[in-house]
């Protein structure tokens, strides 16, 4: 043993030991202190898992996903939808998914393939980009030819959302129009939720292997449901369901996974749909009762008690009709009660405001833009409600590309240099071996929004620019535009100027005489600032 461990260290753990059992006895040092806290944990977990009067309703045992979605999947998604038709708010977080998520342009491709030399190949580049332009047309892409890629990009987040899960099926060959490939949205239900097998392994109509990856999807048969929901989705006594087999490569199933082993999406109003239905109901009643009140205007009696006969349902109740205006005769033997109804009273907006509060958290959406209610909301509210919403988009976007466009643009893609229908300006015809450049080089370009305070954002875009945090690119794809089409609008724009002789060419500066900011000359970027200040000036107007 050390010398310094039997001068030092021993007596001095000798003398601190009667103090530490003193503080134990007392109770300031558990004698135990990861038994402490297991029982901390374990009171948590108690008071969770307590079942009582209170809490014998609420589910005790974990429910498998699929196990839900074999119970629930379609009676979920039938209320989902009829909300979707009838209720006025879940209309508008239909619009508000489709408007913020797609946008008026929809999600495009930026093709950005370099040359050896590091320059952009604005050649490849643009005949890849008006290549898709041609094929986004109704015509081209659609196999029904009714929507265009911009409205099909919104009927699928919007299928995916009510829904729950969009799918979309691709055609190839001769029949598949010019360029050789067509895609269509089918319905959800027509993936069979009831067909499940175990040789091959199928589970809601999803066929898999061993380590759950699709191979296939069966479809109901879409002859035999050419009057859906009336026969079970082509139910046939005779023969069962008919399905059609297609596989996996052909079929885009997109859904947000919540659960680890999910193989059905579920609609996203699915915890908001009874407080939905339930308020809608207290609204009507409290609508109902309101014109009830302001429509009766009185009754009359007669002297010797004799009235006309009672008007009665087809149950035998009594009923009374209220018309604006109207006097009516008290059936015979009778009388009236008091009656002065006066609801809804004043407590029926808080009451509305909180259930939709509710809603608007089961939407994951603010309430302030769900319900269109601005009272009472200031600057710093609004744009911090403002703000998460767009970060939500935003997500909701990488969703899009992820599940449905990008997949779809590089099948695309193949099948467009395959049968040669990418052609650049010089007529020529852009080669096969250019696929996985291209493919690589391609990102998505989403709708933007313009600021909550565009002149105080902009001024602080400005400043990050000029001290270096930022750039003039990425600001111009926060708008939602692309910075090369930018930058060549305004060479063109310029370059029109001059030829109009409305630009006063300047004198030639020496180098050190022009300030530069990131090595860009300031004035050219007051000249892009003051472009997107326009912008936002003419979004407002």
């Amino acid at each position: 043993m050390a010398l310094s461990d039997r001068l030092f260290w021993r007596p001095l753990a000798a003398g601190l030991r009667p103090l530490a059992s003193g503080l134990r006895r007392v109770g300031f040092i558990p004698s135990n202190p990861w038994a402490a806290a297991a029982r901390a944990t374990q009171g948590h977990l108690k008071a969770g898992s307590l079942s009582d009067r209170l809490t014998k309703s609420w589910v005790s045992t974990p429910v498998p996903i699929d196990e839900v979605i074999r119970q629930g999947l379609q009676s979920t998604r039938a209320r989902a939808r009829e909300q979707a038709l009838n209720n006025d708010y879940d209309s508008r977080f239909d619009a508000m998914v489709r408007s913020n998520v797609v946008g008026p342009y929809g999600i495009r491709p930026q093709v950005k393939v370099k040359t050896a030399d590091g320059e952009l190949d604005r050649l490849l580049n643009s005949a890849v980009e008006r290549a898709w332009q041609e094929w986004s047309r109704p015509e081209n892409c659609d196999v029904t030819g009714k929507d265009s890629l911009v409205g099909l990009q919104g009927l699928w987040i919007s299928t995916v959302r009510k829904d729950g899960e969009s799918i979309v099926r691709y055609y190839e060959g001769r029949t598949a129009g010019r360029f050789g490939f067509q895609i269509q949205l089918q319905d959800p239900e027509l993936l069979d939720v009831k067909f499940s097998h175990d040789t091959p392994r199928i589970r809601f109509g999803v066929e898999l292997d061993e380590r759950d990856k699709p191979l296939a999807y069966h479809f109901l048969d879409q002859k035999v449901t050419d009057t859906p929901y009336i026969s079970g989705y082509g139910y046939s006594a005779a023969t069962g369901r008919d399905h059609i087999r297609v596989p996996a490569e052909l079929i885009r199933h997109g859904f947000i996974r919540k659960h680890v082993g999910q193989k059905r999406g579920l609609p996203w109003s699915a915890t908001a749909l009874p407080r939905m239905k339930m308020l809608e109901g207290y609204e009507e009643a409290a609508v109902v009762n309101a014109r009830v009140g302001a429509s009766k205007m009185g009754f009359f009696k007669s002297e010797d008690g004799r009235g006309l006969p009672a008007q009665t349902t087809s149950s035998g109740a009594k009923r009374i009709a209220a018309e604006p205006g109207t006097f009516d005769d008290l059936p015979a033997n009778t009388s009236l009660e008091t009656w002065n109804p006066t609801y809804p009273h004043e407590q029926y907006p808080y009451f509305v405001k909180s259930q939709l509060r509710g809603i608007a958290s089961g939407l994951n959406v603010s309430y302030t833009v769900l319900a269109n209610d601005l009272e009472g909301v200031n600057f710093s509210s609004i744009r911090t409600a403002i703000l998460e919403d767009r970060d939500i988009w935003r997500g909701l976007q990488c969703f899009t590309i992820d599940q449905f466009l990008r997949p779809t643009f590089e099948r695309w893609l193949l099948l467009a240099l395959v049968t040669g229908q990418v052609v650049d300006e010089s007529g020529g015809v852009v080669s096969v071996a250019e696929y996985d450049r291209i493919k690589m080089a391609t990102t998505f370009q989403t709708r933007g929004w313009p600021w909550v305070d565009p002149f105080k954002d902009a001024k602080a875009a400005t400043e990050s620019i000029t001290n270096g945090t930022g750039t003039i690119s990425e600001y111009i794809r926060e708008k939602g535009r692309d910075p090369n089409e930018v930058f060549e609008e305004q060479e063109d724009e310029q370059n029109a100027r001059r030829e109009k002789g409305l630009v006063v060419e300047e004198e030639e500066s020496s180098e050190d005489d022009v300030t530069t900011i990131n090595g860009i000359p300031d004035r050219v970027v007051d000249e892009i600032v003051e472009r997107v200040l326009d912008d936002i000036r003419e979004g407002q107007t």
